[in-house]
C-alpha cells in the first residue's frame, strides 16, 4: 500500500482496492472509475496507463480527484491531481502533470549552474 499527500488528499492504493481520504478537512472520497489515458508529445507517448477518478464529498476546493502511479527508477510513485481548473478530465490531469515535472526538471537542472 502506498500513502501520498497532495493538496489535502492522501491516496492508498494497492492491487486489491482504491481509496482516497482527505485530511484535514476529513472529507469522503468514493472511487467512480478507471480510464485509460495516452499523453503523446511530439508524436511519441509520453505517459500511458490508467487513471483513477474520485468524486469528493464535501472537500473545499475540488468534487472530483484524479490518481495514477507510474514507474520511476526501481520505484512505483503516485500523483494525485485535484479537478481543479485548468484540470477538467482524467486527460488533462495527466497533461499538467506532465508539464509540471517537465518545469520542475528544468528548474532543478538550472539551480545547478
Amino acid at each position: 500500500m502506498e500513502r501520498v499527500r497532495f493538496s489535502e488528499c492522501d491516496l492508498e492504493t494497492s492491487s486489491s482496492f482504491k481509496t482516497l481520504s482527505a485530511q484535514p478537512h476529513e472529507c469522503e472520497a468514493r472511487w467512480e472509475a478507471s480510464v485509460r489515458v495516452e499523453e503523446k508529445f511530439e508524436g511519441k507517448t509520453a505517459w500511458s496507463g490508467i487513471v483513477e477518478v474520485f468524486a469528493l464529498v464535501d472537500h473545499p476546493k475540488a468534487k472530483y480527484a484524479y490518481a495514477w502511479t507510474y514507474r520511476d527508477g526501481d520505484q512505483n510513485k503516485t500523483i494525485v491531481v485535484l479537478k481543479i481548473p485548468p484540470v477538467d478530465s482524467p486527460q488533462t490531469a495527466v497533461k499538467v502533470a506532465i508539464t509540471s515535472k517537465g518545469r520542475q526538471i528544468s528548474i532543478d537542472k538550472n539551480d545547478g549552474n
